[in-house]
């Protein structure tokens, strides 16, 4: 995609001041979620683009941000799919070839508590993730996969335990 803004909702734009830098991504850009239409036109970029292996060989990628959605128990009842695996191979994949990128996950605290993001990041220590672990709070839109809303439950970065450094963003 060549200007990210023309798939983020406008509500996002007008309250984000930051830089929008995603490469890879499935259904959320900088922490907000999009409508269909971004979606529906991100996933056709991605599989003009093929595979992550090919765009790296052809030297078309030089970072990802990989998308770190759920622990493997919720991951299909949050995204809907089952591309745990697929995301557990990718990112095996750049840490065997040393290639640049970083892994985040929104964090939507009805859905995600501090000990699942603690067990994520547990999860990428063991796979050989050294990384900074990027959490970035759910931005409501009011447009979005799962209908979501702003979170009733709270949640404290302060509480979860990590090897990893976490970096938090729009928290």
């Amino acid at each position: 995609i060549g200007d990210w803004r023309e798939v983020l909702p406008a509500e996002f734009l007008a309250e984000f001041s930051g830089e929008i830098y995603n490469e890879v991504i499935e259904n959320y850009c900088c922490g907000a979620y999009l409508g269909a239409d971004g979606v529906q036109k991100l996933l056709r970029d991605y599989k003009a683009d093929g595979e992550i292996k090919e765009a790296i060989d052809e030297g078309l990628i030089d970072y990802i941000a990989l998308d770190f959605k759920a622990p493997k128990e919720k991951f299909i009842g949050i995204t809907g799919s089952n591309l745990y695996e697929k995301f557990a191979a990718t990112l095996k994949y750049l840490i065997e070839i040393n290639f640049k990128f970083e892994v985040r996950t929104t964090v939507h605290a009805d859905l995600l508590s501090e000990k699942d993001i603690s067990e994520m990041s547990e999860l990428l220590y063991g796979l050989g993730y050294r990384g900074d672990y990027f959490l970035q709070k759910f931005f409501n839109t009011g447009e979005n996969f799962g209908g979501l809303g702003d979170p009733k439950n709270s949640f404290d970065p302060d509480k979860i335990t990590s090897k990893l450094p976490i970096r938090l963003r729009n928290f």
